[in-house]
């Protein structure tokens, strides 16, 4: 018998808008544990139609759902705004068909990941099981905005895909004209299309109750077994990470949470399981069958079958040595924080220098390091290993390295930078990069950190520097797992820009939206005394236990 579709059912939500929902139901009658995908990019994309295919064939009720005002739903799309009690509606209906058994497991990433918080976070009493990957999760600290840095290029690029009924085309000509745009109130009409959403997030340059009213809390009434799936290039990745966090710490499911870090960008860790392209050779052991994971996480949860093995509550890929491993948390138990001190020589030392001392550099926003060896193209604004000729030779950049290690450390968790620095602007960035040396020499640019200076110290109120001034700036940087061998060594570059990701900041004081011409301020980091800045990693040396 072949499977069953039931196509464009209206599912009723709570203010009575309709939202159409395509049902693909196994073969034969019965009830059957169901899967749930909201969607803004149609739920008729061959994505989610393969998706369908694959769950019924493996017993289940698969229902995807166009979002308010997407595809066929009916309403008005306002991103993010409506995805609360919708989520918990529409997990509700699924549960009342007669189709379903009652359980209902929710499934995607990125926004489809990011819907099933917001309907988590209303307590659906049928939600049974998540699998949410790149999931955004801490407004103005992971996305739009990074600790105030603004993802302007992803984040239009994103408004604009998703402002009609259908998916639109990436506006851009090339990532040369975004780096080349400064004026980003005029950013969106320059690219075809007025978005008032985009007019929002620059009205709204601060964490403010725009952005509050979005966020995800509750997770210790977030009873439901969930799997966290992301990458190390995935841009979201602090988002998922910071779900996982909570989840393992306050929800009364916490010994249900599974996390799989891989080497993956944000499709990848979303859709594709590929291992991310760039300058590290990764291999075929960082591709995996996603929907073979998911589907193992549900048969769990959704209908009570016990794994042939264990499952470990972490799964990692570690680069460098290429291979898999597993934890019971993350970071992993047996890894213990290693600090290495900037010095005014350019070197990583592990005692800070007594006396205080200082280096210097210009930063020219019309001039921006950039995050793309080719920016005269139209590819995917993912992140990636990336060599590090894109900062060798810049007069922008300030380089600290570290001795080749006498014996193998594996970097595992988070990266932080604590910098003492000044500028002469009222307001600038700063970036931190951490790069893997080979014993050739030769370097790839592994993980990332920015911070808006004016926003140093809250998020809600930012405060304009005074000029030359020295203040303390804590950078996160991704977390990554890192193997460095015997022979090779880390360093790590200091800037104040990575375009075309993150907008370069216009040094004014005024924030991104600011229309008065760029400015070139001089920053200045210090080292030593009471102005250490330093470089903290999680590592360990032998194997995990």
């Amino acid at each position: 018998m072949s499977l069953r579709r039931l196509f464009g059912v209206e599912s009723p939500m709570s203010d009575g808008v309709a939202l159409a929902t395509d049902v693909t139901l196994p073969a034969g009658d019965g009830r059957f544990p169901a899967v749930l995908v909201r969607t803004p990019y149609s739920k008729v994309n061959s994505r989610i139609l393969e998706w369908a295919d694959f769950f019924a064939d493996f017993g289940y009720a698969f229902a995807a759902q166009d979002v308010r005002g997407r595809g066929d739903s009916d309403g008005v799309w306002e991103a993010w705004i409506n995805e609360f009690s919708d989520g918990h509606d529409a997990v509700e209906w699924v549960a009342a068909q007669p189709w379903c058994d009652g359980k209902v497991g929710m499934l995607g990433g990125s926004y489809e990941g990011w819907v099933q918080w917001a309907a988590a976070s209303r307590h659906p009493p049928h939600l049974a099981a998540m699998v949410t990957s790149g999931s955004p999760g801490r407004w103005f600290r992971d996305w739009p905005y990074r600790f105030g840095a603004f993802f302007a290029s992803d984040y239009l690029e994103w408004l604009n895909r998703t402002a009609a009924r259908v998916v639109q085309p990436v506006p851009f000509p090339d990532w040369a004209f975004v780096v080349a745009h400064h004026d980003l109130r005029s950013f969106d009409t320059d690219c075809g299309r007025s978005l008032a959403t985009w007019q929002a997030a620059l009205d709204h340059d601060t964490y403010d109750e725009y952005w509050h009213s979005l966020d995800i809390s509750g997770y210790e009434k977030i009873a439901v077994p969930g799997l966290h799936v992301t990458g190390w290039y995935d841009a979201c990745a602090p988002g998922e990470l910071h779900h996982w966090r909570e989840m393992a710490a306050r929800s009364p499911a916490a010994d249900r949470q599974q996390l799989v870090l891989g080497p993956w960008d944000h499709v990848g860790a979303v859709i594709t399981g590929a291992a991310v392209e760039g300058d590290l050779e990764i291999g075929s052991k960082g591709s995996v069958t996603m929907e073979a994971m998911w589907e193992g996480f549900f048969a769990r949860w959704l209908k009570g079958e016990v794994p042939a093995a264990p499952q470990p509550a972490v799964r990692y890929y570690c680069l460098g040595a290429n291979e898999w491993m597993t934890a019971s948390s993350w970071p992993p138990a047996s890894s213990t924080d290693l600090v290495f001190y900037l010095q005014a020589d350019g070197a990583l030392t592990s005692a800070a220098e007594g006396e205080v001392a200082s280096r210097r550099f210009n930063y020219d926003p019309l001039d921006p390091v950039l995050s793309l060896v080719a920016v005269h193209n139209r590819d995917r604004l993912e992140w990636a290993p990336r060599p590090d000729v894109l900062v060798a030779g810049r007069s922008d950049v300030l380089v600290y390295s570290l001795p080749p290690v006498a014996k193998p450390l594996t970097i595992a968790g988070p990266i932080d930078v604590v910098l003492f620095a000044s500028t002469t602007g009222r307001d600038t960035d700063f970036v931190a990069s951490l790069v893997y040396v080979r014993a050739d020499g030769t370097g790839t640019i592994v993980a990332d950190g920015i911070v808006r200076a004016a926003m140093r110290s809250s998020l809600e109120e930012p405060a304009p520097l005074e000029p030359g001034e020295i203040y303390e700036f804590d950078i996160e940087v991704d977390d990554i797992c890192l193997r460095v061998d015997t022979g090779e060594s880390l360093r790590l570059v200091i800037s104040s820009s990575l375009a075309p990701n993150y907008h370069p900041n216009p040094n004014t004081g005024g924030g991104y939206a600011d229309t008065e011409p760029p400015v070139v301020v001089h920053q200045t980091i210090f080292h030593g005394g009471e102005y250490s800045s330093r470089l903290e990693l999680s590592v360990f040396r032998e194997a995990p236990g």
